[in-house]
């Protein structure tokens, strides 16, 4: 609340309390001064206002523990990742050193170590252990295909009758 919503007895009392390491004056005044009903009055405020500001202290309780809710959330999504991106770059970093030393792709997954040298040690003996084929695969030659005959039903018949 700030100081010029505040109740008029409140301020009196921050008026009366003296300033240093003195023992605070009663919000009314000395004993001599003493008035039931001020009071009474800067007891009931006080209460209204302890009563209009529970609310608003437990909408900030439950503020702050859905956002710690949410924090612990986005944590564990944010762990989630960050343990994914390592799968993947260690799958990537077995793929780049399989295919460096010529190994097949379903040999690198097999691959075992956790950082590049140890990988690149597995690897070098496996490549050695597998024969390795220098060529590259022909590629087959389409074009010299003879095109499919076209036969009538009867003579596919016949032709079939022939090859049994």
């Amino acid at each position: 609340m700030t100081e010029a919503a505040e109740a008029p007895e409140q301020q009196e009392v921050e008026e009366q309390q003296p300033q240093g390491g003195a023992e605070p004056a009663p919000p009314w005044g000395s004993d001599e001064e003493f008035d039931p009903e001020r009071a009474w009055k800067l007891i009931q405020n006080l209460r209204k206002e302890k009563d209009e500001l529970k609310p608003l202290a437990e909408k900030a309780r439950e503020l702050e523990d859905s956002q710690k809710s949410e924090q612990q959330r986005l944590n564990e999504e944010r762990d989630a990742l960050a343990k994914e991106r390592d799968l993947l770059r260690g799958e990537l970093l077995r793929e780049r050193v399989a295919r460096k030393h010529g190994l097949p792709d379903k040999l690198a997954s097999r691959l075992q170590g956790d950082d590049e040298e140890s990988l690149e040690a597995d690897a070098k003996e496996l490549a050695e252990l597998i024969p390795q084929t220098r060529g590259v695969r022909e590629p087959v030659d389409t074009t010299s295909v003879p095109e499919p005959q076209k036969l009538s039903p009867q003579e596919l018949a016949e032709k079939v009758r022939r090859s049994t």
